[in-house]
C-alpha cells in the first residue's frame, strides 16, 4: 500500500482535482483507490456526485458509515471517496461535533480504511492545514495503527508565481518544526501555455523540489473546460499527463520533473495502456519508433518490453536498432494477404493477424509497448467502392483482438497518410495524432482524442 497526502498553502490552487485526478488514473490502471475528502470544501465528493452525510455527521447521528462512501468502478481497478464533511452543516459545528464524537470517530475510521483491501489511500486536507488540527493529527494516528510501517507521502500544491512560492517555503518550514515529514513531490498547477511563463513556472517548481527535498516534481498546464469540472462528471474528467508522469515515477522511486512537451500524447498512450494512431510520413517512421520507446524507458527503465511487428519495407532499419526488445516481419502474412470483398472475409484476416501477434508475445505483468509499422501495408485489398466501410471493419477487428489478447500493453499504428485508410482508423483508437518534423524539429498535432485532459 502506498499513501499520499495533499498538502497545499491555501485554497484555490487545484490540489483537490489534483488529487481526484491522481486517484482516477491509478484506479484506471487496475489499482483499488480510496480517497478521503477531509477537505471541508467537499470538491472531490461534489465531483464525483457523492451528496451522502460525511462520516463525522454520521457517527452523530448513528447511521451506517458506509453511507459516508462511494465506490465506482473505474478502468479495471475502483476508486472509493470518503467523505469526511457534510452539505450544508457549518464548519465550526462540524469541527466540535468531530471532538465531542472523536473516540466513536476513530472506531469508525479505522472500519473504513479496513472495509477494502486497498492498494493506495490518497488523503485531501483543507488548506493551510497544521499538527495542531484534531482531525490532521487524528486522522494520522489511526492509519498508522491500522497500516504499521507504511510511510506517508506528501504531496504539495501550489501556484506558479512567487508569493505562491515563498508562502509554500514558509508552510513547509512550519510543518518541518513539529515532526521531519517526507514530501515526495512538488505540483506547480495551473501553468498558462505561454513559453516565458512555463520557463519561471519551471524555476519556481525547481527551487520547491529543492527546498522541500522531493525528488518527484511536475508542471500542470490550466485547463480551461469548466464542463470537466462540473458535479457529477467524473467520467469526462481530465488525468493531465503530469499527474500520471509523478504517479508512476513515485511508484518506481524515480527522480524525475516533468514539463509538457510534443510527448505528451505519446505519453499518455502509453501510461494509461491505450491505442494510438500516428500519421506520419514513411522517411519518419524510425524517428516516430525512437521517440514512443523513448517514453517508457524513462519510466520503467528495463521493467517494460518493446515489441514491433514491421513489413518487409522497414526490416532492415527496425532490425539494426538496439532498443527493440522482439521484432518479427509480417511476411507470412503479407504473403497470404488476398483480395477481400466481403466484412466477413476482412474479419477472419484481421482475427488471424491478431492472433500471429498475441502468440509472439508473453502475456505477463510487464509493461509492453506494441508498435506496428506500418498499417499501409498490412491494409488487405478491398474493392474500391467498398475500402472505407471494410477498411474500418478490419481494423476494428484487428484492436478488439490484439487488446483482448495482451496485458499491460499500449499500442501503437503506424499510419502513411498517402494512400492509407488513416481516417477509418482515427475512430477506432483512444488518440490520434499527426507527426511531422521539419528541419530536425518534431512537432505533433492531436486529431482526436477519447482521453479527457
Amino acid at each position: 500500500m502506498r499513501r499520499y497526502v495533499f498538502l497545499k498553502v491555501k485554497g484555490g490552487v487545484g490540489g483537490s482535482s489534483l488529487a481526484l485526478s491522481l486517484g482516477k488514473f491509478l484506479a484506471l490502471r487496475g489499482s483499488k483507490v480510496l480517497i478521503v475528502d477531509a477537505d471541508p470544501v467537499s470538491t472531490i465528493s461534489e465531483l464525483v456526485g457523492h451528496k451522502a452525510k460525511g462520516i463525522i455527521q454520521a457517527v452523530k447521528e448513528n447511521l451506517d458509515y458506509r453511507t459516508s462512501l462511494k465506490t465506482i468502478d473505474t478502468g479495471t481497478g475502483s476508486l472509493t471517496v470518503l467523505r469526511i464533511y457534510s452539505e450544508r452543516i457549518p464548519l465550526e459545528v462540524e469541527k466540535r461535533d468531530f471532538l465531542s464524537f472523536k473516540d466513536k470517530f476513530s472506531e469508525t475510521y479505522m472500519r473504513a480504511l479496513n472495509i477494502e483491501d486497498f492498494d493506495y489511500v490518497i488523503v485531501d486536507h483543507e488548506a493551510a492545514l497544521s499538527h495542531e488540527d484534531p482531525l490532521f493529527s487524528i486522522e494520522r494516528k489511526i492509519f498508522h495503527e491500522t497500516y504499521k510501517g507504511i510511510p506517508e507521502e506528501i504531496i504539495m500544491v501550489l501556484e506558479p508565481t512567487p508569493v505562491s512560492l515563498s508562502s509554500t517555503k514558509r508552510y513547509i518550514d512550519a510543518l518541518k518544526t513539529k515532526e521531519q515529514l517526507l514530501f515526495s513531490a512538488v505540483l506547480v498547477n495551473k501553468v498558462p501555455v505561454d513559453e516565458a511563463i512555463v520557463a519561471r513556472a519551471r524555476e519556481i517548481l525547481e527551487e520547491a523540489m529543492e527546498y522541500s527535498g522531493a525528488k518527484v516534481g511536475a508542471l500542470i498546464p490550466i485547463i480551461n473546460d469548466y464542463v470537466l469540472y462540473k458535479p457529477g462528471a467524473f467520467t469526462l474528467y481530465p488525468v493531465p499527463v503530469g499527474v500520471m508522469e509523478i504517479a508512476l515515477a513515485l511508484e518506481r522511486n524515480k527522480k524525475i520533473m516533468y514539463t509538457p512537451s510534443h510527448l505528451d500524447a505519446l505519453k499518455k498512450a502509453v501510461y494509461m495502456r491505450s491505442t494510438l494512431l500516428i500519421e506520419t510520413d514513411s522517411s519518419n517512421i524510425l524517428k516516430c519508433i525512437q521517440e514512443i520507446l523513448d517514453v517508457p524507458k524513462r519510466i520503467y527503465s528495463e521493467e517494460f518490453k518493446a515489441l514491433i511487428f514491421s513489413t518487409q519495407r522497414f526490416s532492415t532499419l527496425i532490425a539494426e536498432s538496439t532498443y527493440v526488445d522482439y521484432y518479427a516481419t509480417t511476411y507470412s502474412y503479407e504473403a497470404t494477404k488476398l483480395k477481400t470483398g466481403s466484412v466477413e472475409e476482412v474479419i477472419r484476416l484481421a482475427k488471424k493477424l491478431a492472433q500471429d501477434f498475441i502468440k509472439e508475445i508473453e502475456a505477463d505483468d510487464t509493461e509492453k509497448v506494441i508498435l506496428i509499422a506500418s498499417t499501409n501495408d498490412l491494409e488487405p485489398i478491398y474493392p474500391s467502392q467498398e475500402a472505407p466501410q471494410l477498411s474500418r471493419a478490419f481494423w476494428k477487428e484487428f484492436l478488439e483482438s490484439l487488446k483482448h489478447g495482451t496485458k499491460n500493453a499500449s499500442i501503437v499504428l503506424l499510419c502513411e497518410p498517402i494512400g492509407a485508410q488513416c481516417q477509418a482508423l482515427r475512430g477506432l483508437v483512444d488518440i490520434a495524432i499527426r507527426s511531422d518534423y521539419k528541419e530536425g524539429v518534431p512537432k505533433c498535432t492531436v486529431l482526436q482524442s477519447k482521453i479527457p485532459g
